[in-house]
């Protein structure tokens, strides 16, 4: 009773009524890993990560085989920054198994650690798998975009923008300009002088940097363009066929 009044609050927004309810299951029902999931995920919400993961560790020690027990104390790593674990307690909830629903959100999971840790290539099959298994996945297309747009896939990074900007026509503008370089869509001064202002608040600093540095070249800003694009070379190698050519009156820059 106490973890289904428990549930209800957490619906209605009420964190610490739900944290609560949840101590209380614990108490009269300590053999139940449910009861210390629901109080982790809690204290989650309410921005607890070292007791949020004391009980969540408790559910995973009572019900190691459980899957969604996995993958809400990789959750809980991954709040406190800890990706490694992180890693190894999403990558055993896809091994152990879990129901078809969950998949996309454990994928999405260990692409964004992979994603913390630099491990570009890495994030971005995690996230092309998450979106494969879920089409209609917006957080994933959107991350898939901006990671690709980081590794110079501007033709995949504009497909996925433009999937995420379908699905969800509100999203940031970086993902209707990351889309519309993917596509190769004709661009006008007045709309790329609004996506500059559009930058100050970037997902990913890499693909903010690349991406607002071809806006500003495009509008013939090209010193401070190429000062954000300079931002991105140590990190990004460009191949040849990937080269932005970017036209300045008669010569070519």
């Amino acid at each position: 009773i106490y973890g289904n009044l428990a549930d209800t609050l957490s619906e209605l927004h009420d964190t610490n009524g739900a944290i609560q309810q949840s101590k209380r299951a614990t108490v009269l029902a300590p053999h139940l890993p449910t009861a210390y999931q629901k109080l982790g995920v809690a204290l989650q919400t309410a921005r607890d990560p070292l007791l949020s993961n004391h009980f969540l560790r408790r559910s995973v020690l009572v019900a190691p085989g459980n899957p969604s027990f996995r993958n809400s104390l990789g959750q809980s790593f991954y709040q406190m920054e800890c990706y490694e674990e992180a890693i190894e307690h999403f990558s055993l909830a896809l091994k152990i198994g879990q129901t078809k629903s969950e998949i996309p959100e454990i994928l999405f999971n260990l692409g964004n650690c992979y994603q913390k840790t630099n491990a570009f290539q890495k994030a971005t099959q995690l996230y092309s798998k998450a979106v494969e298994a879920l089409p209609t996945f917006v957080e994933g297309l959107q991350n898939l975009g901006l990671l690709l747009a980081m590794q110079a896939r501007f033709i995949d990074s504009g497909q996925a923008c433009r999937r995420a900007v379908i699905l969800e026509p509100q999203l940031p503008s970086e993902y209707y300009y990351s889309a519309e370089i993917g596509l190769k869509i004709p661009f006008d001064a007045p709309r790329l002088s609004h996506y500059r202002n559009q930058f100050e608040t970037p997902l990913f600093d890499l693909a903010t940097n690349l991406l607002k540095g071809l806006s500003l070249c495009q509008l013939g800003m090209h010193n401070e363009g190429l000062n954000h694009l300079y931002r991105v070379r140590p990190v990004i190698s460009f191949a040849p066929s990937q080269t932005i050519k970017i036209t300045r009156g008669a010569q070519d820059g």
